[in-house]
């Protein structure tokens, strides 16, 4: 019966440890949403919308 209760404690201490990201995890999602926000403005600026709502665009 000890040996139940020192496991179940055990498990319960780590499991409720909060978990930080590595550093190559943190990495990749900085990568990430930097891309996504990368090809958000260049598919703004392809539609015409510059930042201040006037944009030249060429016709060729």
């Amino acid at each position: 019966l000890m040996l139940y209760v020192r496991s179940q404690f055990t498990t319960a201490k780590v499991w409720n440890q909060p978990k930080c990201p590595s550093a190559d995890e943190w990495i990749k999602t900085i990568s990430y949403v930097y891309t996504v926000e990368f090809h958000s403005a260049i598919k703004k600026n392809e539609h015409g919308i510059g930042g201040n709502g006037l944009h030249w665009r060429t016709l060729c």
